[in-house]
């Protein structure tokens, strides 16, 4: 709502006199943050009864398809695949509940979250704490270990929402 653009006249700015570029900038990001605060809240609500969930169920193959997630995370460099291996890796757990609802939520959930993960991925600082968060589900997950499951991704989540 900044600029109009007319066909054989050109680009024109709409209101001079309106907020400026800058406020209207800082509209949108306040506007993004808000609804990753959301994203976060609903993450912290679903997230770690899937991680318990996972801890439950879990099958040998799913644990082996953690496992070779987590594995080629530390080699990832590319923020794009290292973007594939987080969504990855949460698809996987959501697919060891054995509950195709949780599954469906999960992957809709990794498509919103997309843009902000790649953003954040280019600070290693954020790469790491997420890899360790991952270690300490996928510990918990292999122990059958329910409860210790869903504290580590609550802490998990809190840690990156915090980088984030």
């Amino acid at each position: 709502n900044v600029l109009v653009s007319r066909v054989g006249s050109g680009t024109f700015v709409v209101n001079e006199n309106g907020p400026s570029v800058d406020d209207r900038l800082m509209r949108a990001l306040q506007r993004e943050k808000n609804k990753l605060a959301e994203i976060f809240e609903f993450r912290r609500m679903i997230e770690p009864q899937i991680a318990a969930k996972a801890a439950l169920k879990a099958s040998p193959e799913d644990l082996a398809r953690l496992e070779r997630i987590l594995e080629r995370q530390k080699r990832a460099t590319n923020v794009h695949l290292i973007v594939d291996l987080d969504q990855a890796f949460h698809i996987a757990l959501a697919r060891a509940t054995r509950n195709g609802t949780l599954l469906k939520l999960v992957e809709r959930l990794n498509d919103i979250l997309e843009e902000s993960r790649t953003s954040a991925s280019r600070h290693p600082n954020r790469t790491k704490l997420s890899m360790a968060g991952h270690a300490r589900i996928f510990r918990a997950v292999t122990d059958g270990d329910s409860n210790a499951a869903m504290k580590a991704m609550e802490n998990h989540l809190h840690q990156v929402e915090s980088a984030v």
